[in-house]
């Protein structure tokens, strides 16, 4: 991530604390979005469509939750549109 893409405050209040081995040989140009693949995660849900987002998480204390979700027996699935 270009350190250009943020605020002069974001800088030094966050980046710098955060990421703090990438400044100690001064002001790099980029940094990792993450410390490694694993901890990049992608989701994908919904159904057909031009809708996206991208979720952020609130920094590395938040974890993601894995769980499987399995249709009811009752519920027939949803007819393709």
């Amino acid at each position: 991530m270009p350190l250009a893409a943020f605020s002069a405050d974001t800088v030094r209040q966050r980046v710098r604390e955060r990421r703090s081995r990438y400044f100690a040989e001064g002001d790099p140009v980029t940094v990792p979005v993450a410390d490694s693949a694993a901890d990049i995660n992608v989701i994908v849900a919904g159904g057909p469509g031009s809708h996206s987002v991208y979720c952020p998480s609130f920094g590395p204390s938040t974890m993601p939750t894995t769980r499987r979700v399995v249709a009811r027996a009752d519920r027939a699935p949803a007819a393709p549109s």
